[in-house]
């Protein structure tokens, strides 16, 4: 069976120049490795897993902007989607705006 390596990864943008480089973090970014035999990867020498994933996302890097591993992991099977209707009530967040959110400008108690 086949799977896909999920890489998160930190993107960094260099704030300064290349003599005196300021790096600072802007967020994740997911890179993706499709169809790899899991069991070379499961059994390889600690650390080794790693260092290719650096190497790999070394060639995305430059200057001006770079990346470096946080975690990876297999992903077996598709995501399940979860309802976000849901997730809203659980959060207790009601997506539609209250009142006073919109002005209706024909309303005569807003010309007041």
């Amino acid at each position: 069976m086949k799977a896909d390596i999920r890489i998160t990864a930190q993107y960094y943008e260099n704030y300064s120049d290349n003599d005196t480089p300021y790096w600072k973090p802007k967020g994740g970014t997911e890179f993706i490795i499709k169809g790899v035999d899991p069991n070379p990867v499961m059994f390889a020498a600690p650390g080794e897993v790693e260092k290719a994933i650096e190497n790999l996302l070394y060639d995305y890097c430059n200057s001006h902007s770079k990346y470096t591993l946080i975690d990876w992991e297999f992903i077996f099977s598709e995501p399940i989607e979860l309802d976000k209707d849901n997730f809203l009530w659980e959060m207790g967040i009601d997506e539609h705006p209250g009142p006073g959110m919109f002005i209706n400008e024909d309303d005569e108690e807003w010309k007041k």
